[in-house]
Protein backbone atom coordinates (compact mmCIF):
# COMPACT_ATOMS: atom_id res chain seq x y z
CA UNK A 1 0.00 0.00 0.00
CA UNK A 2 1.26 3.89 -0.80
CA UNK A 3 2.06 5.33 2.33
CA UNK A 4 0.21 8.66 2.83
CA UNK A 5 0.52 11.54 5.31
CA UNK A 6 -1.32 10.61 8.13
CA UNK A 7 -4.06 13.70 8.52
CA UNK A 8 -6.52 12.97 11.38
CA UNK A 9 -9.15 15.39 11.91
CA UNK A 10 -7.31 18.69 10.40
CA UNK A 11 -8.45 21.93 10.66
CA UNK A 12 -9.98 21.02 14.28
CA UNK A 13 -7.81 19.66 15.94
CA UNK A 14 -4.70 21.15 17.16
CA UNK A 15 -2.58 17.71 17.04
CA UNK A 16 1.55 17.56 18.06
CA UNK A 17 3.60 15.26 15.43
CA UNK A 18 6.79 14.83 15.89
CA UNK A 19 8.52 12.38 13.07
CA UNK A 20 12.04 10.87 14.27
CA UNK A 21 13.64 8.75 11.11
CA UNK A 22 17.79 8.32 12.36
CA UNK A 23 20.24 6.21 10.72
CA UNK A 24 23.20 3.90 11.91
CA UNK A 25 24.04 1.00 14.42
CA UNK A 26 24.69 -2.53 13.30
CA UNK A 27 21.62 -3.55 12.11
CA UNK A 28 22.66 -5.20 8.96
CA UNK A 29 24.91 -3.76 6.50
CA UNK A 30 23.09 -0.69 5.37
CA UNK A 31 22.78 0.35 9.43
CA UNK A 32 18.98 0.07 9.00
CA UNK A 33 16.64 -2.40 10.49
CA UNK A 34 14.45 -4.18 8.07
CA UNK A 35 10.79 -4.21 8.23
CA UNK A 36 9.19 -8.17 8.27
CA UNK A 37 9.42 -8.25 4.60
CA UNK A 38 13.31 -7.45 4.10
CA UNK A 39 12.42 -4.33 1.54
CA UNK A 40 12.00 -1.33 3.66
CA UNK A 41 13.00 0.10 7.46
CA UNK A 42 10.97 -0.95 9.90
CA UNK A 43 8.17 1.63 10.12
CA UNK A 44 6.70 2.52 13.70
CA UNK A 45 3.92 4.70 14.86
CA UNK A 46 3.44 5.14 18.83
CA UNK A 47 -0.10 6.86 18.46
CA UNK A 48 -0.75 8.82 22.41
CA UNK A 49 -4.54 9.22 23.08
CA UNK A 50 -3.44 12.88 24.45
CA UNK A 51 -0.07 14.17 24.71
CA UNK A 52 3.46 13.75 26.09
CA UNK A 53 4.68 15.54 29.14
CA UNK A 54 3.00 12.79 31.58
CA UNK A 55 6.65 12.01 32.57
CA UNK A 56 5.10 8.94 32.78
CA UNK A 57 3.79 5.33 30.32
CA UNK A 58 3.43 8.14 27.38
CA UNK A 59 6.82 9.85 28.14
CA UNK A 60 9.07 6.48 28.34
CA UNK A 61 6.96 4.58 25.53
CA UNK A 62 7.85 7.42 23.03
CA UNK A 63 11.30 7.92 24.19
CA UNK A 64 12.24 3.89 24.30
CA UNK A 65 11.22 3.68 20.61
CA UNK A 66 12.86 6.59 19.69
CA UNK A 67 15.79 5.23 21.08
CA UNK A 68 14.95 2.25 18.95
CA UNK A 69 14.83 4.49 15.94
CA UNK A 70 18.36 6.02 16.81
CA UNK A 71 20.01 2.93 17.27
CA UNK A 72 18.48 0.70 14.08
CA UNK A 73 17.98 3.46 11.58
CA UNK A 74 14.27 2.80 11.90
CA UNK A 75 11.32 5.23 11.20
CA UNK A 76 9.60 6.25 14.20
CA UNK A 77 6.69 8.62 14.30
CA UNK A 78 5.30 9.97 17.43
CA UNK A 79 1.77 10.71 17.13
CA UNK A 80 -0.26 13.07 19.76
CA UNK A 81 -4.46 12.74 19.65
CA UNK A 82 -4.36 16.04 22.32
CA UNK A 83 -7.54 16.30 23.98
CA UNK A 84 -10.25 14.94 22.11
CA UNK A 85 -12.38 15.04 26.08
CA UNK A 86 -13.17 11.19 25.47
CA UNK A 87 -15.21 11.77 22.05
CA UNK A 88 -15.20 7.72 20.66
CA UNK A 89 -16.13 9.12 17.47
CA UNK A 90 -13.02 11.50 17.08
CA UNK A 91 -10.72 8.55 18.64
CA UNK A 92 -12.34 5.81 16.42
CA UNK A 93 -11.37 7.68 13.10
CA UNK A 94 -7.77 8.26 14.61
CA UNK A 95 -7.30 4.69 14.97
CA UNK A 96 -9.12 4.22 11.59
CA UNK A 97 -6.69 7.01 9.63
CA UNK A 98 -3.61 5.01 11.32
CA UNK A 99 -4.41 1.38 10.91
CA UNK A 100 -4.84 2.31 6.51
CA UNK A 101 -1.27 3.75 6.65
CA UNK A 102 1.35 0.97 5.77
CA UNK A 103 3.21 0.93 9.34
CA UNK A 104 4.49 -2.41 10.03
CA UNK A 105 3.60 -1.99 14.26
CA UNK A 106 1.72 0.23 15.69
CA UNK A 107 2.00 1.06 20.12
CA UNK A 108 -0.88 2.83 22.02
CA UNK A 109 -1.90 3.34 25.69
CA UNK A 110 -5.78 1.64 24.96
CA UNK A 111 -6.77 2.71 28.85
CA UNK A 112 -9.05 5.04 27.78
CA UNK A 113 -9.40 3.23 23.87
CA UNK A 114 -9.90 -0.16 24.31
CA UNK A 115 -13.46 -0.34 23.40
CA UNK A 116 -12.45 1.25 20.00
CA UNK A 117 -10.16 -1.19 19.76
CA UNK A 118 -12.62 -4.28 20.07
CA UNK A 119 -14.78 -2.91 17.78
CA UNK A 120 -12.24 -1.83 14.63
CA UNK A 121 -8.85 -4.14 14.78
CA UNK A 122 -10.63 -7.37 13.27
CA UNK A 123 -11.31 -5.04 10.59
CA UNK A 124 -7.93 -4.52 9.94
CA UNK A 125 -6.31 -8.05 9.92
CA UNK A 126 -2.84 -6.88 8.73
CA UNK A 127 -2.65 -4.28 11.40
CA UNK A 128 0.33 -5.78 14.18
CA UNK A 129 -0.99 -3.57 17.25
CA UNK A 130 0.86 -3.49 20.84
CA UNK A 131 -1.20 -1.61 23.25
CA UNK A 132 1.09 -0.86 26.21
CA UNK A 133 0.50 -0.40 29.87
CA UNK A 134 -3.20 -2.00 30.05
CA UNK A 135 -4.30 -5.80 29.48
CA UNK A 136 -6.58 -6.25 26.46
CA UNK A 137 -9.53 -9.08 26.67
CA UNK A 138 -8.31 -11.70 24.43
CA UNK A 139 -10.67 -14.33 25.80
CA UNK A 140 -13.77 -11.91 24.81
CA UNK A 141 -12.58 -10.50 21.69
CA UNK A 142 -10.81 -11.64 18.50
CA UNK A 143 -7.40 -9.59 18.40
CA UNK A 144 -5.10 -12.41 16.73
CA UNK A 145 -3.36 -9.49 16.10
CA UNK A 146 -2.83 -7.45 18.98
CA UNK A 147 -0.56 -7.82 22.20
CA UNK A 148 -0.98 -5.67 25.22
CA UNK A 149 1.46 -4.88 28.13
CA UNK A 150 1.17 -4.40 31.58
CA UNK A 151 3.96 -4.18 34.34
CA UNK A 152 3.38 -5.29 37.88
CA UNK A 153 3.40 -1.89 40.29
CA UNK A 154 2.91 -4.46 43.00
CA UNK A 155 6.23 -5.28 42.76
CA UNK A 156 8.42 -2.04 41.88
CA UNK A 157 6.23 -0.79 44.90
CA UNK A 158 6.97 -4.03 47.39
CA UNK A 159 10.57 -2.92 46.95
CA UNK A 160 9.50 0.84 47.49
CA UNK A 161 7.98 -0.32 50.78
CA UNK A 162 10.26 -2.69 52.26
CA UNK A 163 13.22 0.40 51.56
CA UNK A 164 11.24 3.16 52.58
CA UNK A 165 10.38 1.01 56.11
CA UNK A 166 14.32 0.37 56.10
CA UNK A 167 15.21 4.61 56.06
CA UNK A 168 12.18 5.72 57.98
CA UNK A 169 12.52 6.94 61.70
CA UNK A 170 9.07 7.70 63.06
CA UNK A 171 8.13 4.11 61.76
CA UNK A 172 5.44 5.90 59.77
CA UNK A 173 4.97 6.13 55.96
CA UNK A 174 2.64 8.09 53.54
CA UNK A 175 0.82 6.63 50.20
CA UNK A 176 -0.33 9.55 48.54
CA UNK A 177 -2.71 8.17 45.79
CA UNK A 178 -4.18 10.40 42.88
CA UNK A 179 -7.50 7.92 42.01
CA UNK A 180 -9.54 5.08 43.61
CA UNK A 181 -8.56 2.97 40.83
CA UNK A 182 -7.70 -0.85 40.60
CA UNK A 183 -4.21 0.46 39.50
CA UNK A 184 -3.05 2.75 42.14
CA UNK A 185 -4.95 0.69 45.13
CA UNK A 186 -2.06 -2.00 43.41
CA UNK A 187 0.75 0.75 43.87
CA UNK A 188 -0.71 0.93 47.22
CA UNK A 189 -1.18 -2.30 48.26
CA UNK A 190 2.62 -3.15 46.96
CA UNK A 191 3.97 -0.65 49.05
CA UNK A 192 2.21 -1.81 52.58
CA UNK A 193 3.28 -5.38 51.88
CA UNK A 194 6.82 -4.63 51.01
CA UNK A 195 6.99 -2.08 54.12
CA UNK A 196 5.26 -4.67 56.66
CA UNK A 197 8.14 -7.16 55.07
CA UNK A 198 10.72 -5.09 55.96
CA UNK A 199 9.07 -3.94 59.44
CA UNK A 200 6.14 -5.75 60.82
CA UNK A 201 5.00 -2.92 62.95
CA UNK A 202 5.23 0.00 60.13
CA UNK A 203 2.63 2.21 60.00
CA UNK A 204 1.38 3.66 56.80
CA UNK A 205 -1.26 6.67 56.23
CA UNK A 206 -3.04 6.77 53.15
CA UNK A 207 -4.63 9.87 51.06
CA UNK A 208 -6.52 10.00 47.58
CA UNK A 209 -6.25 13.42 45.76
CA UNK A 210 -9.44 12.69 43.58
CA UNK A 211 -7.95 13.90 40.80
CA UNK A 212 -5.07 13.07 38.16
CA UNK A 213 -4.06 16.56 37.87
CA UNK A 214 -4.56 18.66 41.37
CA UNK A 215 -0.83 18.76 42.91
CA UNK A 216 -1.94 21.45 44.90
CA UNK A 217 -4.41 19.14 46.68
CA UNK A 218 -1.59 16.14 46.26
CA UNK A 219 0.94 18.98 48.74
CA UNK A 220 -1.77 19.36 51.01
CA UNK A 221 -2.47 15.79 51.68
CA UNK A 222 1.28 15.58 51.81
CA UNK A 223 1.62 18.20 54.28
CA UNK A 224 -1.00 16.80 56.66
CA UNK A 225 0.92 13.13 56.45
CA UNK A 226 3.96 14.61 57.50
CA UNK A 227 2.19 16.39 60.28
CA UNK A 228 1.18 12.86 61.77
CA UNK A 229 4.89 11.70 61.34
CA UNK A 230 4.95 10.15 58.35
CA UNK A 231 9.15 10.95 56.92
CA UNK A 232 9.13 8.48 53.69
CA UNK A 233 6.43 9.17 51.28
CA UNK A 234 5.13 7.05 48.09
CA UNK A 235 3.12 9.01 45.67
CA UNK A 236 1.53 7.23 42.87
CA UNK A 237 -0.47 10.63 42.19
CA UNK A 238 0.08 10.71 38.23
CA UNK A 239 0.79 14.53 37.45
CA UNK A 240 0.07 15.64 41.24
CA UNK A 241 3.38 13.88 41.92
CA UNK A 242 5.18 17.31 42.07
CA UNK A 243 3.11 18.61 44.58
CA UNK A 244 4.48 15.61 46.66
CA UNK A 245 7.81 15.89 45.82
CA UNK A 246 7.56 19.98 46.80
CA UNK A 247 5.93 19.01 49.99
CA UNK A 248 8.72 16.91 50.82
CA UNK A 249 11.12 19.25 49.94
CA UNK A 250 9.71 22.11 51.92
CA UNK A 251 9.42 19.87 55.13
CA UNK A 252 12.65 17.45 54.44
CA UNK A 253 11.30 14.22 54.42
CA UNK A 254 12.01 11.54 51.81
CA UNK A 255 9.97 10.98 48.52
CA UNK A 256 9.98 7.73 46.43
CA UNK A 257 9.26 9.02 42.97
CA UNK A 258 6.65 6.96 40.40
CA UNK A 259 6.80 5.60 37.12
CA UNK A 260 10.42 7.43 36.07
CA UNK A 261 13.43 8.62 37.25
CA UNK A 262 12.10 11.79 39.44
CA UNK A 263 15.22 13.23 40.70
CA UNK A 264 17.36 12.51 37.48
CA UNK A 265 14.78 14.59 35.44
CA UNK A 266 14.54 17.29 38.11
CA UNK A 267 18.35 17.55 38.70
CA UNK A 268 18.54 20.59 36.58
CA UNK A 269 15.22 22.29 37.49
CA UNK A 270 15.32 21.52 40.60
CA UNK A 271 18.04 20.03 42.37
CA UNK A 272 16.54 20.82 45.73
CA UNK A 273 14.10 18.71 44.96
CA UNK A 274 16.17 15.91 43.48
CA UNK A 275 18.06 15.61 46.51
CA UNK A 276 14.99 14.36 48.74
CA UNK A 277 14.53 11.33 46.05
CA UNK A 278 16.29 8.31 47.50
CA UNK A 279 14.85 6.25 44.38
CA UNK A 280 11.89 5.91 42.08
CA UNK A 281 10.11 2.45 41.39
CA UNK A 282 9.31 2.29 37.70
CA UNK A 283 7.94 1.00 35.04
CA UNK A 284 10.28 -0.16 32.24
CA UNK A 285 8.36 0.88 29.41
CA UNK A 286 11.34 2.09 27.50
CA UNK A 287 13.60 -0.87 27.49
CA UNK A 288 10.64 -3.36 27.12
CA UNK A 289 8.92 -2.00 24.08
CA UNK A 290 12.54 -1.43 22.91
CA UNK A 291 13.06 -5.22 23.00
CA UNK A 292 9.63 -5.93 21.80
CA UNK A 293 10.38 -3.68 18.48
CA UNK A 294 13.81 -6.36 18.32
CA UNK A 295 12.19 -9.70 18.61
CA UNK A 296 9.31 -8.12 16.11
CA UNK A 297 11.73 -7.08 13.54
CA UNK A 298 13.26 -10.64 14.13
CA UNK A 299 9.93 -12.76 13.60
CA UNK A 300 10.14 -13.35 17.19
CA UNK A 301 7.07 -11.85 18.43
CA UNK A 302 4.10 -13.76 19.09
CA UNK A 303 0.60 -11.86 18.41
CA UNK A 304 -2.82 -12.68 20.28
CA UNK A 305 -1.63 -12.84 24.24
CA UNK A 306 -1.02 -10.72 26.73
CA UNK A 307 2.66 -10.19 28.76
CA UNK A 308 2.46 -8.74 32.72
CA UNK A 309 6.05 -7.80 33.16
CA UNK A 310 7.24 -7.81 36.97
CA UNK A 311 10.97 -8.01 38.19
CA UNK A 312 11.76 -11.74 37.22
CA UNK A 313 11.25 -10.29 33.44
CA UNK A 314 12.98 -6.75 34.26
CA UNK A 315 9.56 -4.93 33.51
CA UNK A 316 9.70 -2.98 36.91
CA UNK A 317 12.04 -2.23 39.44
CA UNK A 318 14.19 0.76 41.74
CA UNK A 319 16.02 3.12 40.20
CA UNK A 320 19.60 3.11 41.08
CA UNK A 321 21.15 6.27 40.35
CA UNK A 322 23.55 8.54 42.02
CA UNK A 323 21.26 9.59 44.40
CA UNK A 324 19.94 5.83 45.29
CA UNK A 325 23.79 5.36 45.87
CA UNK A 326 24.26 8.65 47.83
CA UNK A 327 20.94 8.61 50.10
CA UNK A 328 20.39 4.78 50.52
CA UNK A 329 22.72 3.38 53.12
CA UNK A 330 24.93 0.71 51.38
CA UNK A 331 23.17 -2.15 54.06
CA UNK A 332 19.72 -0.94 52.41
CA UNK A 333 20.93 -1.42 49.53
CA UNK A 334 22.03 -5.12 50.27
CA UNK A 335 18.83 -5.51 51.18
CA UNK A 336 16.99 -4.36 48.86
CA UNK A 337 18.72 -6.78 46.32
CA UNK A 338 18.52 -9.78 48.41
CA UNK A 339 14.58 -8.44 48.37
CA UNK A 340 14.54 -8.25 44.48
CA UNK A 341 16.28 -11.32 43.88
CA UNK A 342 13.13 -13.33 46.18
CA UNK A 343 10.31 -11.83 44.17
CA UNK A 344 12.45 -12.78 40.98
CA UNK A 345 13.04 -16.26 41.99
CA UNK A 346 9.15 -16.83 43.87
CA UNK A 347 10.52 -16.90 47.29
CA UNK A 348 8.58 -14.13 47.89
CA UNK A 349 4.89 -13.92 46.35
CA UNK A 350 3.65 -10.22 46.49
CA UNK A 351 -0.45 -10.37 46.43
CA UNK A 352 -2.01 -7.73 43.87
CA UNK A 353 -4.85 -5.49 44.88
CA UNK A 354 -6.07 -5.18 41.02
CA UNK A 355 -9.52 -7.04 41.33
CA UNK A 356 -10.03 -6.66 45.34
CA UNK A 357 -13.38 -5.20 46.60
CA UNK A 358 -13.35 -1.22 47.61
CA UNK A 359 -14.37 -3.16 50.85
CA UNK A 360 -10.86 -5.32 51.05
CA UNK A 361 -9.07 -2.12 50.28
CA UNK A 362 -10.13 0.09 52.45
CA UNK A 363 -8.90 -2.97 55.12
CA UNK A 364 -5.89 -2.52 54.17
CA UNK A 365 -5.62 0.88 54.75
CA UNK A 366 -7.26 0.42 57.95
CA UNK A 367 -5.09 -2.29 59.42
CA UNK A 368 -1.82 -0.12 58.81
CA UNK A 369 -2.85 3.28 60.02
CA UNK A 370 -1.10 5.05 63.21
Amino acid sequence: MKRKLVQLLAGTLALGILLTACGSSAAGESGVQQSQNGEEPLKVLVLIPGTRGDMSVNDLAARGLEKYAEDTGCEVKVFETGDLAGDFAKYESVYRDAFEEDWDLIFTNSKSTRDILYKILPEYPDVRLIAYDDELDFESNSLPNAISVTYKQNECSFLAGALAAKMSETGILGVVGCLESPVIHDFMYGFVQGAQYADPDIKVLNSTVGSATDALKAKELAIAQIKQGADVLYPPAANGVIGVLEAGAAEGVYVIGVDSDRATSLKESNPEIAEIIPTSAVKNVSESLYRLTEDFAAGNLEFGQHLNLGIKEEGVGLVENEYYQKLVPEDVRAYIDETAGKIASGEIEVETALYMTAEEIEAIKESVRP
